[in-house]
């Protein structure tokens, strides 16, 4: 029996703010007026992620172009692609599984849409701080693919793989000529309120307006790639691609990745970053161990089992930290917090009284400035208005000159 769901069509969205590859841009243009199950026919089957084949690394994957939502790209590649809210879960699912010792980032795409990405890249490096991320580029990390790896704690790609493309593009379709062929008018009111609520590309201001949307998210990007590589601004514009992709070798070279490996080095050096952090985050609870170790003599066993307590209780407490704050804490109160959550001993309540603190020390200073600000305005009197006005009148009616200001004379 033949389905009754209407059949949906393809349109590429106008406009949308893209951190993507031209290249695919062209090919999808291939695909605008078509049906999403043709399209689907069409496609080659969609990649699994790869297996770590160790049970301590969540694998991670980000293969296909990434949308904000399961809708738009997810529509038209099923399962061939990524979307920021499947990322972010599974993020945070492997932060809070304790036998997760580190995460791999399994990178394939070429980029998708901006709308997401930069929170979920400030995810993946918050979580860094609590476990090892590694990502992993196979083939092409590019533009929001890239943003995201940039995030990880290292970056690892493949001998043949490319990475780059930083960079934001806004595309727009001209189709008036189109139109007046098949006598098509589009009619668009905008209120007089809002005359840049719908800016015409084909016009000069209409232009600028949107070239400096996009320059904005490009800043932001850079900023971010810039923040997370340990590089400056300058260099990130001068040197990592200029917007092109750039080869695994030259990369590495460049800064814009660690090393060139194989996904069994991408695992590795997971788990050499997990041992190296569980020496320096669980010293503090170790030397505890030391202190009682000096009463009695424990098998390696026992002493193993008190430092496996003691790495599952200090995940617990970071765990905690993280879930409490937001990325406007770490704006304001950024280094209190990472030394609180570093620092073996303080709770997510201790954190909350930093935040609060400082939120309060802020309304406080604000309070202050507005107290201030008012003082400056001059108290409203109309009893002492209504005098000055008479008696203008009164000496204007006596023929009294009366000085007027803008004139800088004597009117009579």
């Amino acid at each position: 029996m033949a389905s009754s769901e209407p059949e949906m069509f393809f349109s590429i969205p106008s406009g949308e703010p893209l951190a993507v590859r031209r290249d695919f841009l062209s090919d999808l243009a291939k695909f605008n007026g078509k049906p999403y199950a043709d399209i689907r026919a069409l496609l080659p089957k969609a990649r699994a992620a790869s297996s770590a084949d160790d049970s301590n690394i969540a694998v991670i994957p980000i293969i296909g172009a990434i949308s904000r939502y399961q809708s738009f790209w997810s529509r038209i590649f099923g399962s061939g692609s990524a979307n920021v809210d499947d990322i972010q879960s599974q993020i945070s699912d492997a932060l809070a599984d304790p036998t997760v010792q580190a995460i791999l980032l399994e990178v394939d795409s070429p980029g998708g849409q901006v709308a997401g990405i930069a929170d979920l890249a400030d995810s993946i490096r918050a979580a860094a701080g609590i476990k090892p991320v590694v990502a992993f580029v196979s083939d092409l990390g590019a533009s929001a693919a890239y943003w995201l790896s940039a995030a990880a704690s290292k970056i690892v790609v493949s001998q043949s793989a490319f990475v780059g493309s930083i960079g934001v593009v806004a595309t727009y379709v001209d189709t008036s000529k189109m139109d007046e062929a098949i006598g098509w008018q589009e009619i668009e009111i905008v209120s007089s309120q809002s005359p840049k609520k719908r800016p015409d590309p084909a016009t000069g201001d209409g232009r600028t307006q949107i070239q400096s949307q996009i320059d904005a998210l490009a800043d932001l990007f850079v900023g971010a790639v810039a923040d997370f590589r340990a590089a400056s601004t300058e260099n990130v514009l001068s040197s990592f691609g200029q917007g092109d992709i750039v080869l695994a070798q030259s990369a590495v070279s460049l800064g814009m990745a660690d090393q060139v490996g194989t996904m069994a080095d991408a695992i590795s050096l997971a788990n050499t970053l997990s041992s190296e952090k569980s020496g320096v985050a669980f010293a503090a609870r170790q030397g505890e161990i030391h202190m009682t170790a000096e009463e009695k003599t424990y098998s390696s066993a026992e002493a193993q089992a008190l430092v496996d307590k003691a790495k599952v209780e200090e995940r617990g407490r970071i765990q905690g930290i993280y879930g409490l704050i937001r990325p406007e804490h770490m704006e304001a109160d950024g280094a209190a917090i990472k030394a609180a959550m570093f620092d073996g001993k303080s709770s997510a309540g201790d954190v909350a009284s930093i935040i609060l603190l400082a939120q309060n020390a802020r309304r406080e200073a604000m309070q202050v400035a507005r107290i201030a600000d008012a003082a400056q305005i001059p108290t409203f009197n109309p009893e002492a208005q209504e005098k000055t006005k008479t008696s203008e009148e009164n000496a204007a009616g006596a023929g009294i000159a009366s000085y007027d200001p803008r004139k800088r004379g004597v009117k009579r």
